[in-house]
């Protein structure tokens, strides 16, 4: 059973190219377990999926719509591509200064002083 997760051109070329490139994620991993989970498919079918790549020529035309829609030349694509990854600390931030100060109160005993933003979130959404 051929799986198609992908009907439009820009979730293609996210799911197939950018994930495996930046991340290295297949994200047919996720849908194939999610379809294994519900009993659509059988693991060995799965396993079968996963061992088929991505069609060059689909992975080609999904590549030549997220360009036509950026604007972007092929060069300056493969240029963007070929930079190496960054990381949110690559950037101007207080993160290592709450790091430290969460750090320090937590040895002083002053435990969940600094709330992380997850846990805000999660103390919102139980408010509601």
């Amino acid at each position: 059973m051929a799986v198609n997760i992908t009907s439009l051109s820009l979730p293609g070329f996210i799911s197939h190219i950018y994930f495996q490139l930046f991340f290295g994620i297949d994200k047919r991993k996720v849908h194939l377990s999610a379809l294994i989970c519900s009993g659509q498919m059988t693991k060995d079918e799965a396993i079968n999926e996963m061992s088929t790549p991505y069609p060059l020529e689909k992975i080609e035309e999904d590549k030549a719509y997220v360009l036509k829609k950026l604007g972007l030349s092929v060069s300056e694509f493969e240029s963007i591509v070929n930079r190496p990854p960054k990381n949110y600390l690559d950037y101007p931030t207080y993160y290592p200064y709450k790091k430290l100060i969460k750090y320090t109160l937590n040895i002083l005993g002053f435990k969940n002083i600094i709330y992380d933003e997850w846990q805000l979130h999660c103390d919102f959404a139980r408010r509601k």
